[in-house]
């Protein structure tokens, strides 16, 4: 995964063009759950992605997906995702429908050790199809770094609440381990579902992320990532959520602890 993803924050922008349903088709970066790291006082990082979800007679495509993180302190990221969804029902309605979505939010890292950290993200997000129906996302997400391998193990859970509707809530862990120092693999096991307890979904995602360049302090990373609903209890099953996407990170340059020192002794 990478420093900075806003994975579940995505599962609450699809839940807006299927209806209440937080459903994770865009998701990621790759995978549905976020991870817990910010990314550092005045640093950027822009992911251009598309992805897919399909549910029996019913596709949804989203994208182009611009989703951008910036640093605003150590421990607090500003982001926002903007995304131009379609969804197509075969039976209802066989055309495609096209919604934009905009989706801003924070990232607050509040607590961070040597081996883990945890953070809450919340965000807001909204539809140009239906603007008076927007949802709030309240995630927590929690990481931790296994044995002497460059491995971790994280999670993502939170409440999405909608606006004249049901809430819904999403769970997922995951794990990560760098391959080689250009490649990583993950997995992950997700579940959401409405809180009326209605409609429950399960399934798995593996991912990766593949370093295409790094020059001094910009990176370029593709991320991809695929896997199938397990089981689905209220619903039909999730066919396939499929996620392919390339991030740009722009990390500005740190000064050292003596140009640091010296600054706040300068008069």
């Amino acid at each position: 995964m990478a420093a900075s993803p806003r994975g579940s924050l995505a599962i609450a922008v699809l839940g807006i063009v299927i209806g209440t349903k937080a459903n994770a088709a865009s998701a990621g970066p790759p995978l549905i759950a976020d991870d817990p790291n910010t990314i550092g006082a005045g640093n950027a990082q822009p992911i251009i992605a598309t992805s897919v979800l399909n549910r029996r007679n019913q596709t949804v495509v989203a994208g182009p997906i611009l989703d951008l993180t910036v640093g605003a302190v150590d421990s607090l990221d500003v982001t926002l995702v903007v995304s131009l969804d379609s969804l197509h029902r075969e039976t209802a309605s066989p055309a495609w429908r096209w919604l934009g979505v905009i989706t801003p939010g924070i990232k607050w890292e509040f607590l961070r050790r040597d081996r883990g950290s945890l953070c809450i993200s919340p965000a807001f997000s909204v539809g140009t199809r239906d603007p008076g129906r927007p949802l709030v996302l309240l995630p927590l997400q929690g990481e931790i770094e296994v044995g002497e391998i460059d491995a971790t193990l994280g999670f993502d859970a939170g409440y999405v609440s909608v606006w004249r509707g049901p809430g819904e809530w999403f769970a997922a862990v995951y794990g990560q381990v760098a391959v080689t120092k250009r490649l990583t693999f993950q997995g992950e096991i997700w579940s959401f579902g409405a809180t009326t307890g209605h409609a429950t979904d399960l399934g798995l995602s593996l991912g990766t992320t593949y370093l295409i360049f790094k020059h001094e302090r910009k990176t370029l990373e593709l991320l991809a990532a695929v896997g199938p609903g397990l089981a689905s209890f209220g619903e039909s099953r999730l066919d396939l959520r499929a996620y392919l996407g390339f991030q740009y990170t722009f990390a500005r340059p740190r000064r050292s602890a003596e140009t640091q020192a010296a600054a706040a002794w300068r008069p």
